[in-house]
């Protein structure tokens, strides 16, 4: 009874973990460029990560688009 139940659990979280990853390879497929080329073109600084949210708000507002117009 033991082994059956490690059984379907074991089951369970290995097809949830092949669903996340599908979905997280259409997300990666979904915008055709990695932050990595971004970084090579000069679009995305490198320690991008390491700011805080006071730099990214900065940043966000300085490279700000119209577009919600465009999609209108």
């Amino acid at each position: 009874m033991i082994y059956s139940e490690l059984f379907r659990i074991l089951k369970s979280n290995r097809l949830t973990m092949s669903r996340k990853k599908k979905q997280n390879k259409l997300l990666r497929n979904k915008y055709q460029i990695t932050g990595e080329e971004l970084i090579k073109q000069g679009k995305l600084d490198p320690y991008f990560h390491l700011k805080d949210h006071i730099d990214m708000k900065e940043e966000q507002l300085k490279n700000k688009t119209d577009w919600w117009k465009k999609m209108s």
